[in-house]
């Protein structure tokens, strides 16, 4: 009994290896599976963004819309989907530390007992790499190194405030149309009278008076 002692503890060893390896596997593909969609939301909110605000400017301008009571509500909402995608960027650094946690449990099971040529699978060691080897380009000048590493890290904002920026300087070159001046409107009445001959008897003396009213006209103009 003693002698199978070692087989067996090696046995079950090699068990629960094989079950804690399916079930790295399994939430690492889940968490692949996420950081895919993260990326597609990020992708769908900026165009939402670069959508709403032209299609606000497109039908500001055809409506004749006044560009200061636009402006501050455009803003807003960009910032808003900013936050939005800001949140998912949290959610998506979160799950790339565990999947590279992940990457290095996987690969220390495998290699127990066997050759493995390297670290399988690599994909969020590549990506970590990648970026890492980005940055480093710019060593020899760390005013820039550092502005990248927070463009890289506050991307959402950086992507915000250029498009708010877009909307002011479309905001500064709003065309201002001027209320055209209402035309004056004049109103002319002509009146004329023709001249009347009015007889009035004069009593006794059977003498006729004649009066009569000259032609007249009167214009009146009403602004």
């Amino acid at each position: 009994m003693d002698k199978h002692m070692p087989n067996k503890l090696q046995s079950d060893s090699m068990d629960k290896n094989k079950a804690l390896l399916e079930q790295l596997s399994s939430e690492y593909k889940i968490l692949q599976d996420k950081i895919d969609k993260i990326g597609a939301f990020k992708f769908t909110i900026r165009g939402w963004s670069v959508t709403i605000v032209a299609a606000s400017g497109t039908g500001a301008a055809t409506a004749h819309l006044s560009a200061p009571f636009l402006i501050p509500g455009l803003i807003v909402l960009v910032f808003i989907l900013c936050y939005m995608e800001h949140v998912q960027s949290g959610y998506r650094r979160i799950f790339q530390r565990r999947s590279a946690d992940i990457e290095r449990w996987i690969w220390r099971l495998l290699r127990q007992g066997t050759d493995v040529p390297g670290m399988v699978p690599r994909i969020a060691h590549e990506l970590g790499d990648q970026a890492k080897a980005d940055i480093a380009q710019w060593d020899r000048h760390p005013r820039a190194k550092k502005a990248l590493e927070a463009i890289s890290l506050y991307e959402e904002w950086v992507f915000g405030a250029f498009l708010s920026a877009v909307i002011l300087l479309t905001a500064c070159l709003w065309p201002h149309q001027a209320t055209p001046d209402q035309p004056s409107q004049s109103v002319q009445y002509n009146m004329s009278t023709p001249a009347t001959n009015i007889e009035l008897p004069s009593g006794s003396s059977g003498q006729t008076a004649t009066r009569s009213t000259q032609n007249a006209r009167q214009e009146e103009t009403v602004w």
